[in-house]
């Protein structure tokens, strides 16, 4: 049975160098150690995506980036998300524009991480620390 890679892409373990060296380390395991040279050489000649397809020719890759289930797509619908939930919007809006104006993210990660937020009980937590359970100041 061959040997699984898992990587983040926004973690440690998403780095292409850090996926290289664990593809090369299964590969000499099997005693395949052309096969690493060779994926190195054509790895070398492209992007990430193209990295990551290659990679995936010579070992088996499983992506484990965290993705949200429920990914509003504009501004307007994590407005409409926060009414469902009984939100503050004010609150959101805030954590969202700290992650686009002070940290310079896209819009589109912005509102994935902040959706993030809610799915892993993160804003759940803030919203009873503050009293505000049930949508509403305590």
């Amino acid at each position: 049975m061959s040997k699984v890679i898992q990587f983040d892409r926004n973690g440690e373990t998403g780095n292409i160098f850090y996926i290289i060296g664990q593809a090369r380390k299964v590969l000499i395991e099997q005693g395949r150690e052309n096969d690493g040279v060779e994926m190195f050489e054509r790895v070398k000649q492209g992007d990430y995506e193209n990295a990551l397809k290659v990679i995936g020719e010579y070992v088996e890759l499983q992506d484990i980036t965290y993705k949200p289930r429920y990914q509003p797509r504009t501004y307007e619908q994590l407005i409409q998300f926060c009414k469902d939930t009984q939100t503050s919007q004010a609150g959101v809006l805030t954590l969202l524009r700290y992650y686009t104006d002070t940290l310079g993210w896209g819009m589109q990660d912005s509102l994935d991480y902040v959706v993030g937020l809610f799915e892993n009980g993160t804003i759940q937590k803030i919203k009873e620390l503050g009293g505000m359970a049930d949508g509403k100041q305590g």
